[in-house]
């Protein structure tokens, strides 16, 4: 992981703009700063430059917006909301195992993230990228046979109803 994916996991919200060859960042402490900094006002929390990689906006924090930029010119926001958070209890080999995740939905696309956490721990473990509604119950199913949900009560629920 490099420099410049970690400052982007760390940030509110941000403007991220791919001009020759590098990565200018305008870092914003929330989604409502970005906003009031496109309606005009002069609350940029951070600024870098940074050499060009490959990011991985699918672990931006919940609620963050991004607006990505290739020169000058939008071409994609990324903004994620929580919409379930939960346990999934399943077996493999013979072992009973358990999962803190919560599932996640773009709104300015279709595109829904699955983020699983490292045992009772809130650090990521990872996020699996689905397409749309459908391919996130598919790649859940594949993940977990034959599972069981809980939400963040410990209470049953009969499945994933989003």
């Amino acid at each position: 992981m490099g420099i410049l994916q970690e400052v982007i996991e760390e940030l509110g919200s941000a403007i991220i703009n791919h001009k020759d060859g590098k990565v200018y960042v305008d870092g914003f402490y929330n989604s409502d700063r970005l906003k009031d900094w496109l309606d005009g006002l002069n609350c940029r929390f951070s600024q870098g430059l940074f050499d060009e990689e490959k990011l991985d906006y699918s672990r931006i924090q919940d609620n963050s917006l991004f607006i990505i930029k290739r020169d000058d010119q939008e071409i994609y926001r990324y903004q994620y909301q929580l919409i379930f958070s939960g346990v999934v209890r399943y077996k493999i080999y013979n072992n009973n195992r358990t999962r803190k995740f919560v599932i996640r939905q773009c709104i300015y696309s279709t595109q829904y993230n699955i983020v699983y956490f490292d045992g009772d721990t809130e650090r990521v473990r990872v996020v699996v990228v689905c397409n749309d509604k459908d391919d996130l119950i598919k790649k859940f199913s594949t993940t977990f046979p034959n599972y069981r949900l809980y939400d963040k009560n410990d209470k049953k629920i009969d499945g994933l109803s989003l």
